[in-house]
């Protein structure tokens, strides 16, 4: 869903140029960051998983905006709306069944954050893997299109 509607308003959007050259190998580096990221820490720390894993998909956020900061305004908005269709998607999922979030989640391990039923580190996760979400799919849009563009201008 998130998919469609951000593909979507990609079309409608202002047209980003061409990426920078040597931004475009580095993006490969940006796009994988979170896997060592995630890796070191899980390894080296006893820190929860869920904060392991927003610390590395952040990481990862971060460096494909250094990559191609003209992208920052769609990472952005692929990270908001996906945030928010898993804040509906939550809560929904909590109103049909609403002991489960209490009988599987580990909440004591957790900040004890909640907005209407959803724990914080949820709502952070969507976030980060939404921008992730937005990093991947620029890339493979960009890859393809300029496929596309070579196999036309021959």
């Amino acid at each position: 869903m998130v998919a469609a509607i951000y593909t979507g308003l990609r079309k409608i959007g202002r047209k980003i140029g061409p990426q920078p050259r040597c931004a475009r190998s580095l993006q490969v580096l940006a796009l994988v960051s979170p896997i060592p990221v995630f890796v070191t820490l899980i390894t080296t720390t006893n820190v929860n998983p869920i904060y392991i894993t927003i610390i590395a998909l952040f990481a990862g956020a971060a460096a494909s905006c250094a990559c191609w900061p003209a992208r920052i305004p769609r990472i952005m908005l692929a990270g908001f709306l996906f945030t928010g269709l898993y804040f509906v998607c939550f809560v929904m999922f909590s109103a049909v069944y609403p002991h489960y979030l209490f009988h599987v989640w580990n909440l004591s391990a957790l900040s004890g954050a909640v907005i209407a039923g959803v724990p914080l580190e949820e709502l952070l996760f969507a976030l980060f893997y939404g921008f992730m979400y937005s990093n991947t799919t620029e890339y493979f849009f960009t890859r393809i299109s300029a496929a596309r563009d070579h196999e036309t201008s021959r």
